[in-house]
């Protein structure tokens, strides 16, 4: 039995990459906002552009915040101590505010129709409706 080794020699072709020039005029107005859109869209995760009014746009990596447990305790007594002192009032005392409110409201609009109805009808002179006869059955 006869063993035989062969070689060979074959150009490869192997793609390379390079920038093509494009013509060197300005894109488009919808070129530039679509390829804006694109990188928006597309940026990687906890990437983010902020722009202000007359700034140029500032690009972040936003860093990792790890997972903080807190326990429900403590969070509670941090909202209490939010609410007091930014003057929250309790939820069933701002209902009844708003009912009093209401109530006072249509009073008011009750009141003044009234008012006005009133004021109409005494302004106005009242002509006499002619007298009837009784009925006789």
């Amino acid at each position: 039995m006869h063993h035989s080794e062969h070689v060979s020699h074959a150009p490869i072709l192997l793609p390379y990459y390079e920038k093509e020039k494009t013509a060197d005029s300005e894109w488009g107005r919808d070129e530039k906002v679509s390829r804006a859109a694109y990188r928006l869209v597309n940026q990687p995760e906890r990437h983010c552009v902020v722009k202000f009014d007359g700034m140029q746009a500032l690009q972040f990596v936003v860093p990792l915040v790890e997972r903080y447990e807190v326990q429900a305790e403590a969070l509670e007594v941090y909202k209490r101590r939010l609410l007091r002192e930014n003057g929250a009032r309790p939820a069933a005392n701002v209902d009844q505010l708003v009912l009093d409110g209401e109530r006072e409201f249509l009073k008011r609009a009750r009141d003044f129709l009234k008012a006005q109805c009133d004021d109409d009808f005494s302004s106005r002179p009242r002509r006499k409706l002619p007298r009837r006869s009784p009925v006789k059955s």
